[in-house]
């Protein structure tokens, strides 16, 4: 999770990229939002575009990651 200027940014890696997008889809369609949100699905399997998160918590592992 990185908040920045007011925005929210969660990186998450899923195992089934075409569930989460429906499930996320569904949410959208179905229930009214209280705050504006949306989300972007891309492959990375280097996780190259949340590396900077990562940098600045050089020493999390395991259940402090």
């Amino acid at each position: 999770r990185a908040t920045w200027n007011g925005m929210r940014t969660l990186y998450f890696q899923v195992y089934d990229p075409e569930v989460a997008n429906e499930f996320l889809q569904s949410i959208l369609r179905e229930k009214p939002a209280t705050r504006p949100w949306d989300f972007e699905m891309k492959q990375d399997f280097k996780w190259t575009e949340a590396a900077h998160i990562f940098q600045l918590f050089p020493m999390a592992n395991g259940a402090d990651a």
